[in-house]
């Protein structure tokens, strides 16, 4: 709109001489600080999360041998005084409850009450909660504010009967233990339901058909790249910045597929990414516009397929780069339409920049194949 906008000021100073000339003038100077803005926006967010980051980190150090924070395929949230740990794991499908305490008595009444905690949270208490999140927002000088969502975190997905149990557990287990400085740290590790994956993933079907349909793009890569990126976890974080269930990073997935949503170029923050319905909204336009407008002139559908899921990992330009030695993408379609979809495969797997990036871009086809096969499964 803004584009518009711009070039109809242009035509119009043209025609009415220098009295609106100095206007335009001035209009280009909102604008351009418009979009600096927006990029000076992001440079704050980010220095504010790694700074937040690293004090998070050396808090932890101070109490606990290991320092582990939440990634992307496990949820973990201290107390106050880091003298607790919860661990939600989703590749284990195991929860955990760890105490620093004095003696077993101690560490049931704690445990007892993280369980407790976990069994009746929603997104706002998790979010409100989460030490990381409160440190952001005291870098950027402002105060934490719920995301104003009532989603469940995990009692949607566990019974009641299920929840029953695994307390009565809690209440009759003898705790592993081990000697941490001169206390005990006392350890609760639950199996989750077997199907506490899927019916995580059920949650999100409807979503996921809607967005299939609105896009015109094939329900299993949705539920792959959830699938990798996240294992379905709310919560996940990565390392380069991407948050929630499909790693939407601020910028560029999250400022870009909000523009197309909304016509409004915006920097989200976790407050927005994690809430399930905008992260799969925002990963599934994505998706589709890497497919559909940025590589619309790769010719093989499986080569565009290709292109899409390895840029939506590592970029536009460094995917380019891969084919053209260019950041330029018309260069690199017209390299990638010279090859074979097989050999455009190839060339991704050997030129990924990590084997972290060439295992997930494997594990995305396969999942692919994986879902496309479920579907055919259920239709039947």
């Amino acid at each position: 709109m803004l584009k518009i906008f711009f070039i109809v000021s242009i035509f119009v100073a043209v025609c009415f001489g220098s009295e609106f000339a100095k206007y335009l003038q001035q209009y280009t100077k909102h604008y351009d600080q418009y979009h600096n803005n927006k990029a000076l926006k992001f440079q704050a967010y980010k220095k504010a999360y790694q700074l937040a980051l690293t004090q998070y980190k050396d808090d932890i150090k101070k109490y606990w041998d290991i320092v582990e924070i939440s990634s992307a395929y496990r949820w973990i949230e201290y107390s106050r005084n880091y003298q607790n740990k919860i661990i939600l794991d989703y590749k284990k499908n195991e929860l955990e409850f760890q105490t620093i305490t004095k003696n077993e008595k101690e560490a049931s009444y704690q445990i007892l009450k993280m369980f407790d905690k976990v069994a009746n949270y929603n997104l706002n208490q998790v979010y409100m909660n989460d030490i990381l999140e409160q440190k952001i927002s005291i870098n950027l000088d402002e105060v934490l504010q719920p995301p104003n969502s009532d989603q469940p975190f995990i009692w949607d997905v566990v019974s009641k009967t299920d929840l029953s149990i695994l307390r009565a557990f809690i209440q009759h287990e003898k705790f592993k233990s081990y000697k941490h400085n001169k206390k005990f740290v006392f350890v609760s590790t639950l199996k989750l339901p077997k199907n506490f994956i899927s019916n995580k993933k059920a949650l999100y079907k409807d979503q996921i058909s809607i967005e299939s349909k609105l896009l015109n793009i094939p329900k299993s890569w949705i539920y792959a790249m959830i699938d990798i990126e996240s294992y379905f976890n709310t919560f996940a974080i990565g390392k380069n910045m991407g948050f929630g269930l499909m790693q939407i990073t601020p910028d560029p997935i999250g400022l870009e597929a909000y523009y197309y949503l909304k016509g409004e170029k915006k920097i989200l923050d976790t407050r927005y990414l994690y809430i399930d319905k905008n992260n799969i909204e925002l990963g599934a336009v994505y998706l589709s516009m890497l497919y559909k407008k940025t590589f619309q002139q790769i010719k093989n559908t499986k080569s565009r397929l290709y292109c899409t899921i390895a840029a939506y990992k590592i970029g536009i330009k460094q995917l380019s780069q891969i084919f053209a030695k260019s950041t330029n993408v018309k260069l690199a379609i017209d390299k990638i339409n010279q090859l074979r979809d097989d050999q455009v495969y190839r060339k991704l797997l050997n030129k990924l920049p990590d084997f972290q990036t060439k295992e997930y871009f494997f594990k995305v086809i396969r999942k692919i194949k994986f879902y496309e096969k479920l579907s055919n499964v259920m239709v039947k």
